[in-house]
């Protein structure tokens, strides 16, 4: 990963600039109202708000209808420890007892219901996926840049409804078009700036991300700095 994870506001505008160039040119293509053009830059920008200020995933926020992927059975993690396993086991024919599929159910996305606007503060309640646990909601001040988009959408919302109405291929044929990179850039950038500040702890991160264990967090933040590195801090610092 990049040493420069962290997604700072001047990217974010420079994204959302992007994003309505983006948006001009298939509105010209398509030849949009400017109704529709301004729906698809509401859709765009409230559900990339969402995930650059929460750091949730794609599918906690957009919602799925549930993944499908192989794992190794039985049999396979045996070979695999013996060392007898093609380094291509997914290819093999399912026949062959090698993986099973392993599924979960869909998940809902962000619903009206899930956002809560009350004193200048922006309530999420969103259920976190891969057995996940989050006790309290998500709070962002309304007061932050692109927070107004979200409430936007929610307000334009029906009761029941999903807020962020975007399918996953096209929000990530979108991304790799202006960034080059997908959703959980988002992610691994929120989860890496918390983890700059001095005055968040691991427990914060825990409940914030919806994280079980703290082990996880070893996934997402940037690699070490070197010995050198960190010598030379120490001078900055003391001498």
């Amino acid at each position: 990963m990049s040493e420069n994870v962290i997604i700072e506001q001047s990217a974010m505008d420079a994204i959302l600039k992007q994003l309505e160039v983006h948006a001009k040119k298939v509105s010209k293509h398509n030849k949009w109202t400017d109704q529709h053009l301004d729906e698809y830059l509401l859709k765009y920008r409230s559900t990339l708000a969402m995930f650059y200020y929460s750091g949730l995933r794609c599918s906690e926020v957009i919602g799925d209808i549930g993944p499908k992927w192989k794992v190794l059975s039985n049999n396979g993690r045996i070979l695999s420890r013996n060392l007898q396993l093609s380094k291509e086991w997914w290819k093999l024919p399912e026949s062959d007892g090698i993986w099973v599929w392993k599924s979960r159910p869909s998940a809902k996305g962000i619903l009206k219901e899930d956002l809560e606007i009350k004193q200048g503060t922006l309530y999420i309640y969103s259920k976190p996926l891969k057995g996940g646990l989050r006790e309290s909601p998500i709070e962002i001040s309304t007061a932050l840049p692109y927070v107004d988009y979200i409430i936007q959408a929610r307000n334009l919302t029906d009761a029941g409804d999903r807020v962020f109405r975007l399918r996953r291929s096209a929000l990530w044929q979108t991304l790799r078009k202006l960034v080059g990179y997908g959703s959980h850039r988002f992610r691994k950038s929120r989860v890496n700036w918390f983890a700059s500040q001095p005055d968040v702890n691991l427990k914060d991160m825990l409940q914030w991300f919806g994280w079980r264990r703290s082990a996880t967090a070893d996934f997402y933040i940037v690699k070490a700095k070197s010995a050198t590195d960190m010598k030379n801090i120490l001078n900055r610092v003391v001498l």
